[in-house]
């Protein structure tokens, strides 16, 4: 049995997709199978503030100590296929964004035997992100979040500059002692 994966991205309405395939098996036949997910790559940020804290919840654990990261409610009633199944917190600690990744999977009991291929659940993936943008209509792409990350960085840059003299003047008062 194969263990890659192979992974088809793209962004829709400036909404990254990835549509992941690897491969399974078929219990019925014993074979090789193609499965199938998509995921949409968000930003807390890209949401309106009230929605924040429901979009990168802390970990939960059962009652063994096992951690068990929450799905986020607001995004299960999208056009998933067959539901949201995935959801992964992914950005590192000092990233500027809460990025996560959320998706579905294909080719359960009651589909099993139908085909899909890359361009049929991209197709469905940007279905999803359609709906997406239907409950959210003041969601962010990507290409405004990262624009207005850079406008505050610019800001926050020029207001370091201006309170430091342009980041001489404390070397100078350091030198001169």
């Amino acid at each position: 049995m194969k263990h890659d994966r192979e992974i088809f991205r793209q962004t829709h309405k400036g909404i990254s997709i990835e549509v992941s395939k690897h491969f399974g098996k078929d219990y019925s036949t014993d074979k090789e199978k193609d499965v199938w997910c998509f995921y949409l790559l968000l930003a807390a940020e890209q949401f309106p503030k009230e929605f924040h804290d429901d979009l990168y919840q802390p970990f939960n654990f059962s009652d063994y100590g096992t951690p068990m990261q929450p799905y986020a409610e607001c995004l299960k009633d999208l056009d998933w296929h067959s539901g949201m199944t995935y959801y992964e917190r992914t950005s590192p600690s000092d990233f500027p964004f809460k990025t996560f990744k959320a998706g579905c999977d294909f080719n359960h009991l009651w589909d099993e035997h139908e085909y899909f291929d890359a361009e049929s659940v991209m197709n469905e993936a940007k279905r999803c992100v359609d709906s997406l943008f239907l409950k959210f209509p003041t969601l962010a792409t990507n290409e405004i979040l990262w624009k207005e990350f850079r406008e505050k960085h610019k800001a926050m840059t020029s207001l370091n500059k201006s309170i430091d003299g342009g980041g001489n003047e404390f070397n100078k008062t350091k030198e001169g002692k």
